[in-house]
């Protein structure tokens, strides 16, 4: 028992010399930071300098001349029959990536160059890393079906329309290359009769 209320004691005076004793936080006064300004007194090696730029622009040039995107369309039945692909002509074996399910998009535009359709519009796609490879020559072969009608789900008028599918794969390599935009997309007109 003697043990139990030392122990007691011992931590009653812990907690009053721990804990304030005022419970009314306003008698406190309160106290106030001010912002700290730090300046670097570094001065780089222009050589250095001029050496990491040079490499993060090349790192952000885009790389064109790898793949190749091909568009065929066919107005059959009141439906367009959009068919294309993305083929590797770099000479050699490429590793690619998607960084989500959605693999392409295909863009309708009338006359007047405005969007009237677009493919993804309310559809929901994956968030994934997909790594594959793609063999020198090979293709990534795709077809979709549009029904000649605008995001309003109205036919659209006959007329003249331009179609362009986009191809969203990256190289996934260990340096930061990006893939040119006119390798990944393709671009035809046809006609609504």
């Amino acid at each position: 028992m003697g043990i139990g209320k030392n122990s007691a004691i011992v931590l009653l005076s812990v907690l009053l010399l721990v804990c304030p004793t005022s419970v009314n936080d306003e008698s406190k006064p309160h106290e106030t930071f001010e912002p700290v300004r730090v300046e670097l007194a570094v001065n780089p090696d222009p050589e250095v300098e001029n050496e990491l730029q040079k490499k993060q622009d090349e790192q952000s040039k885009s790389v064109a001349g790898l793949f190749k995107t091909s568009l065929e369309v066919l107005n059959e039945d009141g439906k367009l029959n959009v068919n294309f692909n993305l083929q590797n002509v770099s000479g050699k074996e490429q590793r690619i990536s998607y960084g989500s399910g959605q693999q392409y998009d295909i863009f309708i535009y009338n006359e007047k160059k405005e969007e009237i359709y677009r493919w993804s519009i309310n559809r929901a796609f994956t968030q994934a890393l997909i790594i594959r490879n793609l063999k020198k020559d090979d293709k990534l072969i795709f077809n979709e079906e549009w029904n000649l009608k605008n995001k309003k789900r109205h036919a659209v008028p006959p007329g003249k329309y331009t179609i362009e599918v986009e191809v969203m794969i990256d190289l996934n390599s260990e340096g930061i290359v990006r893939i040119h935009p006119d390798d990944l997309t393709a671009k035809t007109i046809f006609e609504v009769k």
